[in-house]
């Protein structure tokens, strides 16, 4: 099975001292033999997120640990215009744009599985490939 990683799953993964890493480790092992993908604008939220919370050394590592272990995938011309669609279509959820990068790119992968602790905003959102993300853990 495949799974589209969000930011808020890979800060707690990193972060020791989030409030959800145990969890996060939890989950990373029942996923661990699956197909995980990263768009590549979670790489940019994740270096930030982990730099304002800890040590640039932390956030430098960060990036290296999610190429080692995680399918970087790129935006693709659709994913923008999708970006486009659901900044429109969800206007008044003010959705940031690495949620909505996730969702084009798991739309375009036909992935309903997210691994995020993000549940107000992917909760919104209404693919157009299925019903509901599946919001792991």
């Amino acid at each position: 099975m495949t799974i589209v990683i969000d930011s808020s799953y890979l800060v707690a993964l990193i972060l020791a001292r989030d409030s959800r890493h145990n969890d996060a480790m939890r989950l990373g092992r029942q996923i661990i033999t699956e197909m995980k993908i990263v768009p590549a604008p979670v790489v940019t939220e994740v270096f930030y997120l982990a730099l304002s919370r800890s040590t640039h050394d932390i956030a430098a590592a960060s990036v290296s640990l999610i190429r080692k272990a995680y399918t970087i995938v790129a935006l693709q011309d659709s994913d923008w215009l999708r970006i486009e669609q659901i900044f429109s279509q969800y206007r008044d959820a003010r959705l940031d744009f690495t949620d909505a990068a996730v969702i084009a790119v798991a739309e375009r992968l036909n992935v309903t599985r997210l691994a995020t602790f993000d549940r107000r905003d992917y909760s919104i959102v209404r693919p157009i490939h299925a019903e509901g993300f599946q919001l792991l853990p």
